[in-house]
C-alpha cells in the first residue's frame, strides 16, 4: 500500500519508463511516487478541486492532470513545475490519455470526449458520439450511456473508450472507424479502464471494490480480483504488464506485483 493522500484516490498512471507512479486525489493534488522505493518524490498542486485524471507522455517527461474544476494542466515530471497552456473544459475532466506522438490529449467529461491540441488548446476538437457524427459503418450501432474512460493505443492510431453502460468502443483517429469491441459485463459496473500496451487486455474497476480482466483477443474474461475498498475509481498497469495498481474509496493505493500471474 502507498499512503500519501488525505482523501480518496481518483486517478493513477505509470510513467512509460517504469520509474514513477502518479496518483491523483480528492485532496486536490497529484503525487509522484518512486516505483522502486515506493516513496513520494514530489506533489503537484494547482487544481482547485479533486484531481480525477492523470497521464504521462510516452517520453516520460510530462504529466497531464485533469480535475473536477474542469482544468487540464501540464507539468514537467522531473522539476514538478507547471508548463504550457492550460485547457479549460465546461465540466469535470474525469479521464485523460496522451497520444504517443505527444501532440494530443484525450479528455473525457461526463458528456463528451475532446481531443485537446497540446500546443494550442483552442484548436481542440470533440469526438462526435452521436449517430450522425459516426462513420457509416458504425451508424447502426447503439452507443448507450455516457463516456467514462479512454485510452490512446501505443501505435497512435486508436482511442479506446468505455461508457457507463459497460461497452468498450474503438475509435480510429483517422475518423474512419468507430465500432463496439466487447461488452464489459460479467459481475461489475465499470468505473475506470486500464489497457495493456499491446491492446490485448482491458482491465475494469468498479463498484464493490471489484476488478475484472477481459482478453480482447483470446479466451475472454478472467476471475474477478477483490480489493480492500468499497469502490474502484482508478487503475493503471505498468508498461511491461506485471504490476497493477488500484485506488478508490480510500486514501491508499493498492499494488499487485506479478500481475500476469494473478488472474
Amino acid at each position: 500500500e502507498l499512503k500519501g493522500h488525505s482523501d480518496e484516490v481518483r486517478a493513477l498512471c505509470f510513467s512509460p519508463d517504469g520509474k514513477y507512479l502518479i496518483s491523483g486525489g480528492a485532496d486536490k493534488k497529484a503525487i509522484v511516487w518512486s516505483v522502486d522505493s515506493k516513496k513520494v518524490v514530489k506533489e503537484l498542486t494547482g487544481h482547485s478541486d479533486a484531481v480525477l485524471a492523470v497521464d504521462v507522455t510516452s517520453d516520460s517527461k510530462t504529466v497531464h492532470t485533469g480535475s473536477a474544476d474542469g482544468k487540464l494542466l501540464t507539468w514537467d515530471l522531473e522539476k514538478g513545475d507547471q508548463i504550457g497552456p492550460a485547457y479549460q473544459a465546461k465540466e469535470p475532466i474525469q479521464s485523460l490519455s496522451a497520444s504517443p506522438d505527444g501532440k494530443w490529449v484525450v479528455a473525457v467529461t461526463p458528456k463528451k470526449i475532446t481531443v485537446v491540441d497540446r500546443s494550442d488548446p483552442k484548436a481542440s476538437r470533440d469526438i462526435d458520439l452521436s449517430e450522425a457524427g459516426r462513420p457509416p459503418a458504425a451508424q447502426q450501432q447503439v452507443l448507450p450511456g455516457t463516456p467514462v474512460d479512454a485510452e490512446f493505443s501505443s501505435d497512435n492510431k486508436t482511442v479506446w473508450f468505455t461508457t457507463n453502460s459497460n461497452q468498450l468502443w474503438r475509435w480510429a483517429t483517422s475518423f474512419s472507424d468507430m465500432m463496439p469491441v466487447v461488452d464489459l459485463h460479467g459481475g461489475i459496473v465499470v468505473n475506470c479502464l486500464a489497457m495493456s500496451r499491446d491492446a490485448s487486455t482491458v482491465i475494469g474497476g468498479g463498484k464493490e471494490g471489484k476488478i475484472k480482466v477481459w482478453t480482447i483477443k483470446g479466451p475472454g474474461v478472467s476471475p474477478i480480483l477483490s480489493t480492500k475498498v468499497s469502490e474502484i475509481h482508478a487503475l493503471a498497469i505498468s508498461n511491461d504488464g506485471t504490476i497493477l495498481v488500484g485506488g478508490g474509496a480510500g486514501d491508499v493505493v493498492e499494488v499487485w506485483q506479478n500481475f500476469k500471474k494473478s488472474p
